[in-house]
């Protein structure tokens, strides 16, 4: 018995033992409603405050059982009812237009504005371009070819000898021959047909001084000159009304150049020498030729009679 009550008293006296008269947790805060903006101590026992269920199987955390993953099929499905059930798929892209085509059909503006859309609607080639830049001579068929000349320097064909001679061909038949200089002047090369369009272009626009100038540069290049280029130096001078700067043309040709004039020389000129109202002197220019005058000469002739509102009896 003494050792019984000396094991009863051991525990007793020993404070990790536990206690059936263990006081339990009184709160102290007398309040029995406490604000709710009191910080809780996270480690304390708080018997009265019902614990959140746990989450159940297979939920994303923080979502609503309703917001659960989905299977693939059954959440395609579920996208597909927003669909409207009468949403067209959209039509396939219009094939490029048939430039070439539209060129022959004398729709030059068409194919141009089409050009001007972008490579979906239309993608031209070299050809093509040489087709719409030819079509400029022709006002029914283009309103200006500054239109073209615009989508022509931002092509691939841009540095093309071909099409640029064309251009200058094509401004000068329009009478622009300041656009025609700056098509000439970007070129990263030229050939003789480059300078001929030019000079012939200032000649046929009244601007024979122009087309002078242009030759004597031609001429400081050490150009090989031929028959051609002569002959559109006299229409220069006809236009010009230089009537010694063209017997000086006319005679380096035979002397330094060796170039045997043709009867279309010597037609430039008797109209160098009418167009400058010396139409009797031109009379006696072809009385002194060598050979017999060609009915090419006499019509010449007649045309500058007529111009000036004269006439010569000698012209037969």
């Amino acid at each position: 018995m003494e050792q019984q009550h000396h094991h009863q008293q051991q525990y007793q006296n020993n404070p990790n033992q536990w206690s059936n008269n263990t006081p339990q947790y009184q709160n102290p805060n007398p309040n029995p409603n406490p604000p709710n903006n009191q910080w809780r101590n996270p480690n304390q026992w708080d018997n009265n405050r019902p614990q959140p269920p746990p989450p159940p199987q297979n939920q994303w955390y923080n979502q609503q059982p309703q917001q659960q993953l989905q299977p693939p099929q059954q959440q395609f499905n579920n996208n597909r009812s927003h669909v409207p059930a009468n949403t067209a798929a959209p039509p396939p892209p219009s094939p490029p237009l048939d430039l070439a085509a539209l060129v022959r059909d004398g729709k030059a503006n068409e194919a141009v504005d089409a050009i001007a859309q972008g490579a979906a609607v239309a993608q031209p080639d070299l050809p093509t371009f040489l087709a719409l830049i030819s079509s400029c001579s022709d006002p029914k068929h283009l309103d200006h070819p500054k239109k073209l000349n615009d989508l022509f320097v931002r092509s691939p064909f841009r540095a093309d000898l071909r099409a640029n001679n064309a251009l200058i061909e094509s401004f000068s038949s329009y009478g622009s021959m300041a656009d025609a200089r700056r098509v000439f002047d970007r070129m990263p090369e030229r050939n003789m047909d480059s300078w001929h369009q030019m000079i012939n272009g200032y000649a046929a626009n009244n601007q024979g001084d122009d087309g002078l100038q242009l030759f004597g540069q031609m001429r400081k290049r050490g150009m090989q000159l031929n028959s051609e280029t002569f002959l559109i130096v006299l229409a220069s001078c006809a236009v010009a009304e230089a009537i010694e700067e063209g017997f000086i043309h006319f005679n380096s040709m035979t002397k330094d150049y060796v170039i045997a004039p043709e009867m279309e020389h010597y037609v430039a000129m008797i109209q160098v020498l009418g167009n400058s109202g010396h139409l009797n002197e031109a009379v006696e220019y072809v009385e002194k030729l060598s050979f017999e005058s060609s009915a090419m000469v006499r019509e010449c002739l007649m045309n500058l009679a007529r111009m000036q509102g004269t006439s010569s009896s000698k012209t037969g």
